[in-house]
């Protein structure tokens, strides 16, 4: 959904021909999209960060969650830890039909859902030539690729109340084509930190060292410091541990943290831009629409529209 006032109040509107609708309880997607056969998407967006949720994935689908802002929680599948802590914006979860869900929220979560028909995704698997994927005990459970984070972010941006009623439904076809070469490799990156490449406690020292340094240029010698390793056998490491390119991961914790200023504070989009270590306001906001599928502005006045109609204001007032 492209993050301003239209799209947003078209994805509460279940009559509006959107690809994407808001989904108010977790894991349940809206009435009347609930009656439709084929793909369907929504986006959960949680505000308060904090609670226990559970949900029972129906035993004909399939769902794939794609976590669109960095968050904290401990989430089960079937009473097994799939993961207990930091979740990175780009994060995959990959749920099996008839799946028994417990969510225990420790921050605020922002995230698109497909809600994938098992013949769907078996036809897919068919046509992939994957279908023992999906016989097998590998596919399903948590990833990190950029690649379906950009899929979910451009479907995001295609939302704009003119969809036709199969988009979600092709992009959903290029996920699982994803899915399914992660699953068939030995090189899924899951969020187990026994297969991290590189040990938590480097991570932290290279979270502090971005975290300390936003506003500011960040080389990958300083982190690679940071982390006490070579720049060389850094840069090797960490995309084993994230799926992500160093420059890609510093661009990400900058836009999560320009996010966090144009949330609370009333400073300009210039200004946040120079806070976050961009040296233009057009750089800035080319990256984070990249990110984010809205620029700062539409991204700002869409998160004023929804704290204003929770308590009935007037969203004519809301500005940049």
């Amino acid at each position: 959904m492209r993050l301003d006032e239209t799209s947003y109040a078209l994805a509460r509107d279940l009559t509006a021909s959107t690809a994407v609708h808001l989904e108010t309880i977790w894991h349940v997607p809206p009435v009347l999209a609930r009656t439709a056969p084929g793909v369907l998407a929504t986006r959960w967006i949680d505000r308060c960060g904090s609670g226990t949720r559970t949900a029972v994935i129906p035993t004909d689908r399939y769902v794939v969650r794609v976590f669109l802002s960095a968050t904290s929680m401990r989430l089960m599948a079937d009473g097994r830890t799939v993961v207990n802590g930091a979740i990175a914006a780009g994060s995959v979860h990959v749920s099996l039909p008839g799946q028994a869900l417990t969510m225990c929220t420790d921050g605020p979560g922002d995230s698109l859902q497909w809600y994938l028909p098992a013949s769907f995704v078996r036809d897919a698997a068919r046509d992939m030539d994957c279908v023992a994927l999906l016989d097998g005990a590998t596919f399903g459970g948590m990833y990190r690729d950029s690649a379906i984070e950009q899929l979910a972010l451009a479907l995001l941006a295609a939302n704009a109340g003119s969809c036709t009623p199969g988009t979600a439904g092709h992009f959903a076809i290029a996920v699982l084509s994803r899915l399914f070469q992660l699953a068939s490799t030995a090189t899924i990156d899951g969020l187990d930190p026994v297969k991290l490449a590189i040990p938590r406690w480097r991570m932290q020292r290279v979270d502090a060292y971005i975290g300390q340094h936003l506003g500011d240029p960040i080389s990958l010698a300083a982190v690679a410091a940071a982390a006490g390793l070579s720049p060389m056998h850094f840069a090797a490491r960490f995309r084993l541990a994230t799926g992500q390119r160093p420059h890609h991961y510093i661009l990400r914790a900058r836009i999560e943290y320009a996010k966090a200023l144009l949330a609370s504070s009333g400073r300009s989009v210039v200004e946040v831009a120079g806070d976050t270590g961009f040296r233009t306001q057009a750089h800035f906001t080319t990256i984070f629409k990249r990110f984010t599928g809205a620029t700062p502005c539409a991204w700002r006045r869409e998160r004023s529209l929804g704290d204003l109609s929770s308590v009935g204001a007037d969203s004519s007032a809301i500005g940049c």
